[in-house]
């Protein structure tokens, strides 16, 4: 059964598909992680195979973690909201990107 989404985070995740292509990637893999927490989906049965940080391993590792650590569904929607913008005030929001997903820039 799927979690409740808090409307703040469902916006979020709409607009961190626009972040600037800047982002360090451990960041880029702890708002994936929190994103995964946050919706509350099943962990994968066993660890995809890895061949460099992007890939499906260290993803999979960085969600297990969160989940590991008992953060719940709702903790893990609040500390996406809080990365996304702070990632957001760092980095801005691509405009082209934001205008190919359909999406308004957002008011600060």
């Amino acid at each position: 059964m799927p979690f409740p989404l808090n409307p703040e985070f469902e916006k979020a995740t709409k607009y961190a598909k626009a972040l600037d292509k800047s982002v360090e990637p451990p960041r880029a893999l702890e708002l994936y992680a929190l994103y995964k927490q946050g919706l509350q989906q099943p962990p994968f049965e066993q660890a995809p195979a890895s061949h460099g940080w992007t890939d499906r391993g260290y993803m999979y590792t960085a969600w297990k973690k969160l989940n590991a650590d008992g953060v719940t569904p709702e903790e893990a929607q609040k500390k996406y909201v809080d990365l996304y913008k702070q990632l957001k005030s760092k980095h801005g929001l691509n405009q082209e990107k934001l205008a190919e997903l359909g999406l308004k820039k957002e008011e600060d």
